[in-house]
């Protein structure tokens, strides 16, 4: 997967954007130099490059110098900032067909980041893992993903908290208020980030879930993955096309 090629909801920098707003940034300074000159709520209705949410991030950790700031961009996202996958996930039938269907479908979301499920001990498993080599950013991203979910898992089911352990793979940031996380069970420099929750109530039912409204979510989600995955497929085939033209012309030199 190129990252240049690599897309994510304009939700996410918008949810950045309030963050720099609350800790006093300047936006003329953070996006200095940026292909965006602003960023206001009409941006939830676009895709960004990667590249550029990368850059912008970087520089918000600096200009901040809150290596937690990731902490603060996931409480900002809740289930109806995931599009159709939160609009799905909010009428699963329980709590694990709400996994399940993140496991399929995190990608229309979070390209870069895949989701496998296992069952160990008591345990039910939610290990999620870099697609590609997140680097500076692993810290802040990492931190993002398990907050909004802890957040998504609130809103399904309150009553969760204390059959949670969020399972981070770096270090615990000091003097950072983890929120409505502390009230589950936080583990830090673990081998992989990860979710456990209590076997126990896998099954337990989603209040309020509509059957019609999450057949057609669901199938909006298949849409938008079928999508991404011709459009992955087209660019494969082509960049391939152009190499075999490329060797082809090789040869007869």
């Amino acid at each position: 997967m190129s990252l240049k090629k690599v897309q994510l909801p304009g939700t996410y920098l918008l949810a950045l954007s309030e963050c720099m707003t609350d800790f006093g940034i300047d936006h003329s300074r953070w996006l200095a130099g940026c292909e965006l000159s602003t960023i206001d709520t009409s941006i939830v209705h676009e895709s960004i490059d990667f590249i550029v949410f990368k850059e912008l991030l970087i520089r918000a950790v600096k200009l901040s110098n809150n290596p937690a700031l990731g902490i603060s961009l996931g409480q900002r996202l809740s289930l109806p900032s995931h599009g159709v996958l939160g609009y799905a996930l909010m009428n699963s039938m329980n709590l694990l067909s709400a996994v399940k269907l993140l496991e399929q479908y995190i990608t229309i979301r979070m390209p870069l980041i895949e989701l496998r499920t296992y069952n160990q001990g008591d345990d039910f498993v939610l290990q999620f893992d870099e697609m590609e080599p997140l680097d500076d950013l692993k810290i802040v991203i990492f931190d993002a993903l398990l907050v909004t979910i802890k957040a998504a898992l609130d809103q399904l089911l309150p009553n969760l908290k204390a059959d949670l352990t969020f399972c981070f793979p770096l270090s615990m940031h000091r003097n950072t208020p983890y929120g409505n996380l502390s009230e589950s069970t936080l583990l830090f420099n673990q081998s992989t980030a990860s979710i456990r929750i209590n076997k126990g109530i896998i099954n337990e039912p989603i209040p309020f879930a509509n059957l019609a409204a999450y057949m057609e979510a669901e199938a909006l989600c298949r849409k938008e993955l079928k999508a991404l995955s011709h459009e992955s497929t087209y660019k494969s085939s082509i960049k391939k096309s152009l190499l075999k033209i490329q060797n082809n012309f090789q040869c007869k030199k």
